[in-house]
């Protein structure tokens, strides 16, 4: 089944303009950014602008990009990840306006490990990661990864009809993998130092 794409960009903080930008569309997939102000309450309400909008337009399927509540998944312990838990409020709105949904929860972004490898004044790299070593999680190359997973979720959304689905990247066979294999691969991508 063949699909055509287009890119629309609208200002989520006004749901008139996204209705615009989404008018006509059979699928809409939303990725909102926690970080884009900081601000807590901004991108929920942002997701609910697209939500509704979506329903407005008579979208036939919302792809949103989801992470879940930490709060919740905490029992309250640690209450101060709103750009997950944000997402999480997105998610919950949508599920109650009635439009079909699907919500990709993409792994780990292999990019962070750009932001957390630290080089050290002896020129070894230090990983600052708060995991156990048995820690295993799914790994996403979001600019590779994140449309071949997505687009794959267009033709099946009367199947997965307001059900979570979860990709671990656009290779249905990836394995989770631990810390010490993510650092193994990402040596092998970026040449630093055999001290890491």
């Amino acid at each position: 089944m063949e699909f055509e794409t287009d890119t629309s960009k609208a200002n989520l903080d006004s749901k008139a303009a996204v209705l615009e930008a989404i008018k006509g569309s059979h699928t809409v997939f939303l990725v909102t950014n926690y970080f884009d102000t900081g601000v807590p309450g901004v991108e929920i309400q942002q997701g609910k602008n697209v939500a509704d909008a979506a329903k407005e337009a008579k979208v036939s399927h919302l792809i949103f990009s989801s992470l879940l509540s930490i709060t919740e998944l905490t029992g309250g312990k640690l209450t101060h990840v709103a750009y997950f838990d944000e997402k999480a409020g997105v998610e919950r709105y949508i599920r109650q306006t009635g439009v079909p949904c699907t919500f990709f929860l993409a792994g780990y972004f292999m990019s962070n490990y750009s932001l957390m490898l630290r080089k050290g004044e002896d020129g070894a790299y230090m990983l600052a990661y708060p995991v156990s070593e048995k820690a295993r999680f799914p790994l996403l190359a979001t600019v590779e990864d994140t449309g071949e997973s997505c687009e794959s979720l267009a033709p099946v959304h009367q199947l997965i009809w307001s059900n979570r689905q979860i990709h671990q990247s656009h290779h249905q066979e990836s394995k989770e993998c631990s810390w010490q294999t993510d650092i193994r691969c990402y040596r092998l991508l970026h040449p630093i130092s055999d001290r890491c």
